[in-house]
């Protein structure tokens, strides 16, 4: 089956993968005309890890990952160690 996707953040980038395992044949749009990084954070949970590994993307994704051992607030701000 053909699909087509709109968008490619992170939700619609994991459903085109998840469907190509499966046999379909996945188009994206995406409305930017190229993807950036942005500089942002993004924590994975015992969930998001799961569904990594169901999507053969969890050793790709834990070989760019860095490991937060802590995080504290400091008079509102957010700092990492």
């Amino acid at each position: 089956m053909r699909i087509v996707i709109v968008g490619a953040g992170i939700a619609g980038l994991a459903v085109a993968r998840g469907l190509s395992l499966i046999g379909h044949e996945v188009e994206i749009y995406e409305q930017a005309p190229e993807l950036k990084p942005i500089g942002a954070g993004l924590s994975l949970s015992a969930n998001a890890l799961r569904a990594l590994r169901t999507l053969g993307l969890y050793d790709a994704v834990l070989a760019e990952a860095q490991r937060i051992d802590r995080i504290c607030w400091i008079r509102g701000v957010t700092c990492c160690r």
